[in-house]
């Protein structure tokens, strides 16, 4: 049972009084101590030192004007470039710890009212993995100087100036105020090519469209012809009969007067060994032409033939990289010492030469080794001399060849095309470009989202890196070809494939060769041979 509490009174808590009390007793002592020690100082205190003096007006004026109001700014009537380059000038990591490879950029002069900007990486290869697919143009393997230049990226974004809005100027060239050879040392060329280009998109063929591009010599303004280095290689085993040697012979004649002024040359004779005319390069001097004439004259039809060990010789000659090295090849193209399977002589050259002689070869009868022949120049910046006639045609298709050959113009040819065509492009390894050979591609597009095809084409001539840019319509406005395009594309990959295969026997490589031959329905060229 609990007892009912009952409050009768509520009173402060006498501590409460106690503190204040303790407080005032504080505060009288601490004052008559105040009091005690002015009192014993030796002098008072000076006012100066309890307040300050008062401030005058002068003495406010710095802090005035900065807690001034600010001036309205003038408007702007017209856009105003900068220039702004982000650029690591110090390496310090590794490349192997970079995530997306570098780009390295020359150091140059900028010039004032010039908007750049310049990435530490290459933004083309920032693609590949997903990011950045949309921006620029793809590279082709390593460009000997595979830098876009700044008329490329002006063409493939002149869709991207009609948007801006922002102080544009009428046409939008007035935002790049650098001229193109302050911008890059790549030279165009479009007055002296011709580009004929032709397209056809079949209504079967409802993923892809095709197009074929045919580059010349514009007309009489021509690019200037490059000095080159040319073998001359004679077949001279027994399989090559006296009566067909008798007419290589004319036509190496013939050719020998048909070297430029600056070239450089030399003649290998070959069976189951090779000998040279010259232990180097010559000149092309009459001496020099005379000497060759007289060991064109003393071949002799002997021996056996090893193609692959004379291949081998034309690797082992010194090459100037500023020279085209073009090496013109005469031969049955049958092996029968050393190493004799085409496939194994196709593709061991090939990846030893990398591209860098141009190979041409030509057949001396009907009956001789084409698969050799045409890989070996498909796969190695060159192609097939045709011949006709019989042994008595011999030297009219040499110097007919030779022609075609005589006058390169542009070497070491790369092609770019816009990132996201997914445009595939046949021969990968582009040619030198002749005055009198044309250059032929054949490639394959995506209908989808397709309204053209911009790519360039860059390449080393006489005096400077020159460039031309291609812009194909495709649609209504496309220039129209016919079905013989799709099925030749058809044919140039297939090349290319065995090619592949002759470098790297596998499967895949197999299977793909299958593959396009039954879905575009032609026939895989020398099929069991390789």
């Amino acid at each position: 049972v609990y007892e009912t509490m009952k409050v009768f009174d509520v009173v402060k808590n006498p501590r409460e009084k106690i503190r204040k009390a303790d407080e005032r007793v504080q505060d009288e002592v601490f004052a008559l101590r105040l009091d005690k020690m002015i009192e014993t100082t030796e002098s008072p205190v000076d006012d100066a030192k309890i307040a300050p003096p008062p401030l005058k007006d002068v003495e406010l004026t710095s802090i005035s004007e900065n807690m001034a109001k600010p001036t309205v700014f003038s408007d702007r009537k017209e856009w105003q470039p900068r220039q702004e380059i982000l650029e690591i000038h110090n390496k310090i990591a590794a490349d192997e710890l970079a995530v997306i490879p570098r780009r390295l950029t020359p150091k140059i002069e900028r010039v004032p009212n010039a908007p750049d900007y310049v990435a530490s990486v290459d933004m083309r290869k920032m693609g590949k993995s997903g990011q950045g697919a949309k921006m620029g143009l793809s590279g082709f393997g390593r460009p000997t100087g595979s830098n876009m230049d700044h008329r490329s990226i002006e063409s493939a974004y002149s869709s991207a100036d009609s948007q801006l809005k922002v102080g544009k100027p009428k046409d939008g060239r007035s935002f790049f105020e650098e001229s193109l050879t302050e911008i890059t040392a790549v030279k165009p060329i479009e007055k002296y090519l011709s580009a004929v280009a032709s397209v056809y998109a079949p209504m079967i063929d409802f993923r892809y469209g095709y197009f074929k591009i045919e580059i010349r010599s514009a007309g009489s303004d021509v690019l200037p012809v490059l000095p080159k280095d040319i073998l001359f290689v004679q077949d001279s085993s027994s399989s090559i009969t006296e009566q067909r040697l008798y007419f290589c012979r004319d036509g190496w004649r013939q050719c020998l007067g048909m070297l430029g002024a600056d070239d450089r040359f030399n003649i290998i004779s070959f069976s189951d060994k090779s000998v040279r005319c010259f232990p180097d390069w010559q000149k092309n001097t009459k001496s020099s032409v005379e000497k060759a004439r007289g060991f064109i004259s003393n071949l002799k039809s002997d021996g056996n033939t090893d193609i692959y060990a004379s291949m081998q010789d034309v690797m082992n000659i010194k090459r100037d990289p500023s020279r085209p090295v073009l090496a013109f090849v005469v031969t049955d193209g049958i092996a029968n010492t050393g190493l004799t399977k085409s496939s194994n002589i196709i593709g061991e050259f090939s990846k030893r030469n990398k591209g860098a002689v141009s190979v041409f070869m030509m057949g001396t009868t009907k009956s001789a080794n084409t698969y050799l022949l045409d890989l070996m120049g498909y796969s190695n910046k060159g192609g097939v001399m045709e011949m006709s006639g019989g042994r008595w045609g011999i030297p009219e298709a040499m110097q007919a060849g030779m022609t075609g050959i005589s006058r390169p113009v542009m070497a070491e040819v790369k092609f770019r095309f816009a990132t996201g065509s997914a445009t595939e492009v046949y021969p990968l390894l582009a040619s030198n470009l002749y005055l009198d050979r044309p250059m032929i591609l054949y490639g394959r597009y995506h209908k989808k989202g397709s309204r053209g095809i911009l790519f360039q084409a860059v390449g080393d001539a006489k005096d400077s890196r020159c460039d031309m840019v291609f812009d194909i319509p495709l649609g209504k406005n496309a220039p129209k070809g016919d079905k013989s395009i799709r099925t030749e594309w058809a044919k140039q990959k297939i090349y290319h494939l065995i090619g592949a295969y002759t470098r790297n026997p596998n499967q895949k490589t197999l299977k793909q060769i299958k593959t396009t031959a039954k879905m575009y329905k032609v026939d895989i060229p020398y099929e069991g041979k390789f």
